[in-house]
């Protein structure tokens, strides 16, 4: 049952990705499925398209505690090292 959920917000996310202001709304229920689904892999990818789809420090913070959860400590530093380098790339 709770997979047919996840299944049907993904699908739902790809229909309305176009439509204005659904962004912010779409990050933060991804976020709230991520949370919802704990640090598996299922949460990381929620985190991750919330991520990609509007880059809050929430969604940044919460990722990377899942993966230090997860034992993924590589990961999680190469994530901050891209995510460093992606904020330099445009404020400096």
């Amino acid at each position: 049952m709770f997979q047919a959920a996840v299944s049907c917000f993904g699908h739902s996310m790809a229909r309305c990705s176009n439509q204005p202001g659904f962004n912010t709304i779409s990050a933060g229920l991804s976020i709230e499925l991520a949370l919802a689904l704990g640090p598996g892999p299922a949460g990381i990818q929620q985190l991750r398209k919330a991520i990609d789809i509007f880059p809050t420090s929430k969604a940044i913070n919460t990722l990377v505690s899942f993966h230090i959860r997860q034992g993924q400590y590589l990961i999680t530093v190469v994530f901050i090292r891209v995510r460093i380098r992606f904020y330099l790339q445009f404020h400096e």
